[in-house]
């Protein structure tokens, strides 16, 4: 998705949300400091290309979903990963915004995972507290305006901006793996009621994802796009 066809979802996801875009960018302007030394799209890119991408989200039944996963190359979303790599160790990519497992995330990068981390407003401080510890190359991502080693991908949550970044990244197939958009599992103390609506963009989102790829997006543990 380029940026001229996310801006419409992204003013109404801030309208909903109230959500400040100025914050946004403030992160952003904090993870481009890592993004100038570390990032490469091209080199994402060409790694991914052609492959058939599995993209994980953290649905209630994703244990007994993994066990019957095909192999093949995983995008994970951070709120899917710590039950992800108790079944199948280290994902081939990690899409986080920061708010999940630091010391997890930092693992699976030691062992080889590649990560695509996210600015918003909300995580200023954990990009800060984790920037000292990447020692691999990443890319890095903004859901404002895109700048310098900065990308905009389109996608909001991390599931669905799993999806756009395998889509991106020349994908020849996207399989979305635990996905239940009926079901919010959410992170203790979090807003339910938030979770929902979030997950009711991200399905959203996923339909025209699909469309632009000449699919539709039907319920299933395992939903190709």
């Amino acid at each position: 998705m380029i940026y001229s066809e996310w801006l419409p979802w992204y003013e109404e996801i801030c309208t909903h949300f109230r959500f400040n875009p100025h914050d946004d960018f403030r992160s952003s302007l904090l993870l481009d400091d890592l993004a100038k030394i570390k990032s490469s799209s091209y080199s994402f890119r060409r790694q991914f290309i052609g492959k058939d991408i599995k993209v994980v989200g953290n649905g209630p039944n994703l244990s007994a979903i993994l066990e019957n996963a095909p192999r093949g190359t995983y995008f994970v979303a951070d709120s899917a990963l710590s039950v992800y790599y108790r079944t199948l160790g280290p994902p081939d990519v990690i899409v986080t915004d920061l708010d999940g497992d630091a010391v997890l995330i930092r693992k699976c990068q030691e062992e080889g995972s590649r990560l695509v981390i996210h600015a918003h407003g909300d995580n200023i401080e954990n990009i800060r507290e984790i920037l000292p510890y990447i020692n691999r190359e990443v890319l890095c991502t903004t859901q404002n305006a895109p700048f310098g080693m900065i990308y905009n991908f389109g996608g909001f949550t991390d599931g669905d901006r799993a999806a756009y970044l395998a889509d991106q990244a020349g994908a020849s197939s996207i399989t979305l793996t635990g996905f239940d958009f009926m079901h919010p599992t959410g992170k203790p103390g979090g807003d339910p009621v938030t979770k929902a609506e979030k997950l009711k963009y991200a399905e959203r989102l996923l339909e025209n994802l699909s469309v632009s790829r000449g699919k539709h997006l039907i319920r299933s543990d395992f939903i190709e796009i």
